[in-house]
């Protein structure tokens, strides 16, 4: 809406309203025009204010690969509530003939720092997909991302906590926005003059690097269930050596 849209929409309403003004035939007109450019700037306005990471990062979380991206509302106050995040993965399938079919569209799961897909911004929250035997990422590993023709599609939707409306936001990540072995600095800070929260959003895209597998999220399952089995075996000659030392001594 334009400066002139609203001083003409401001002078309308004042005509309808206030003072000895006599509501004209275009009064009506002008009222319904404002309230359209309201819920047409409103919704826009919201959207600028939410926020997504740069990059997308790939690193270990409770033992799983997962892959996370941030996402954040700038605004102290009327933050979205009833949010709820979804993220696609956009790629290109071959036939077993060999032939090039569309690109399809797969949805990811998603978890946000550890608890399910409902949002609440106070304050900036990691999303996270686990990489596990049902995630498409499952055979992916750093070397592939690098070469990797995909792109992962997110999706932010939520009520306006002081109007009621509905607002969506979205952003991409091709494989070159995906940092493998990185994680998100901590953004909150708890302040002890303030005794209050507080939220550093200029560190909102800063990543740093952690030790994490090259391998996909297959070879590290396979390489536990080795571990595993190893584990059990020497268990299990640890108590035949321990039933021979018995049944020696008995």
């Amino acid at each position: 809406m334009t400066p002139s849209v609203v001083k003409h929409v401001r002078f309308c309403l004042h005509g309808c309203t206030y003072g000895s003004n006599k509501p004209s035939q275009s009064s009506p007109k002008a009222f319904i025009t404002g309230l359209v450019f309201a819920k047409m700037a409103r919704p826009k306005q919201r959207t600028e204010t939410l926020l997504f990471s740069r990059r997308a990062v790939i690193s270990m979380r409770d033992g799983y690969l997962c892959l996370m991206f941030r996402v954040g509302d700038l605004r102290e106050k009327s933050h979205i509530i009833n949010g709820d995040v979804k993220a696609y993965l956009l790629k290109q399938k071959r036939s077993l003939e060999g032939e090039m079919l569309n690109p399809f569209l797969s949805e990811l799961t998603l978890h946000i720092d550890s608890y399910d897909s409902e949002i609440f911004l106070l304050w900036p929250n990691i999303v996270v997909h686990r990489i596990d035997q049902n995630s498409p990422f499952y055979d992916m590993n750093a070397k592939k991302l690098l070469t990797g023709h995909f792109e992962i599609i997110a999706l932010l939707e939520g009520t306006t906590e002081s109007t009621g409306q509905t607002t969506q936001a979205r952003t991409s990540y091709v494989s070159s926005e995906i940092l493998w072995g990185h994680r998100f600095e901590p953004l909150t800070v708890y302040n002890q003059e303030k005794l209050a929260y507080e939220v550093d959003y200029a560190k909102f895209n800063n990543t740093h690097e952690v030790d994490t597998p090259l391998g996909s999220a297959r070879q590290l399952e396979d390489l536990k269930q080795k571990r595993h089995l190893q584990a059990e075996r020497n268990d299990s000659k640890q108590e035949q050596h321990d039933d021979q030392i018995a049944s020696t001594s008995s």
